[in-house]
C-alpha cells in the first residue's frame, strides 16, 4: 500500500449526535469550525484514537486536523 494515499485521520460515527471517535497518524490539533470557519473547538491529539464529545446544535460542521509539517486535513461533519 503506498502511505501516500493513506487518509492521515478517520472519523465514526459520522453522522453524529453528542461524539465522535477520531484517529489520526501523527500528533495533530483537532479544530471544529461551523460552516462560517468560526472555531468552536481545539484539542490537541497525539496518535491513536481521540474521543471527541460533542455539544453542537445539529447541522453541518468542518474538522480540520493540523498535523505536522503544517498540514490541513478537512473533514465534513454532520450532527442529528
Amino acid at each position: 500500500m503506498d502511505a501516500s494515499k493513506v487518509e492521515p485521520a478517520m472519523i465514526w460515527p459520522n453522522p453524529a449526535t453528542n461524539l465522535i471517535n477520531l484517529q489520526v497518524r501523527v500528533r495533530s490539533v483537532i479544530r471544529i469550525t461551523d460552516i462560517n470557519g468560526k472555531s468552536l473547538f481545539d484539542k490537541p491529539a497525539n496518535p491513536g484514537i481521540t474521543e471527541i464529545p460533542l455539544d453542537l446544535p445539529a447541522g453541518f460542521y468542518i474538522v480540520q486536523i493540523l498535523g505536522e509539517n503544517n498540514e490541513v486535513h478537512s473533514i465534513k461533519l454532520v450532527v442529528k
